[in-house]
């Protein structure tokens, strides 16, 4: 095999790797979300919603590698909204979403500030708890 060939299937190597390891990460949070939703659901208070600037890095092994070949860092405008509940003392969750621009994550996480919302808690441990988009009011 020539060294062109060789380059092609190292190539092929790493984005079958990306796209396998993107398929599993999927398979997880989906299978997580299918049984959250059967946990039980506690009132819970958001008491921090700000919007941050974060360097797309390691969670996103595409957006990495397409950020390397192209010579460019690359940016997300993300929403965070951090609630509190009581289960077995006082705990903490996060939920967050992305946004094309700042403002509009922070104008969407201002929106949420000192609201009440329902959240699902892990019966097995509760400082696990997921806030889903469709229960924020």
């Amino acid at each position: 095999m020539d060294e062109s060939g060789s380059v092609f299937v190292g190539l092929l190597i790493v984005f079958g790797a990306v796209a396998l390891f993107g398929l599993v990460r999927f398979i997880l949070r989906l299978n997580r979300a299918r049984n959250a939703r059967n946990w039980p659901t506690v009132s819970a208070s958001i008491r921090v919603a700000t919007a941050v600037e974060r360097e797309i890095e390691q969670g996103s092994l595409k957006d990495e590698f397409i950020m390397e070949a192209m010579g460019k860092r690359h940016y997300a405008h993300i929403g965070v909204l951090t609630y509190f509940y009581e289960d077995s003392g006082e705990q903490m969750g996060e939920f967050e979403k992305r946004f094309r621009d700042k403002s509009s994550a922070e104008k969407w996480a201002a929106a949420y500030r000192d609201r009440e919302v329902s959240i699902h808690v892990d019966p097995s441990n509760p400082a696990n708890s997921v806030l889903f988009e469709e229960d924020l009011p």
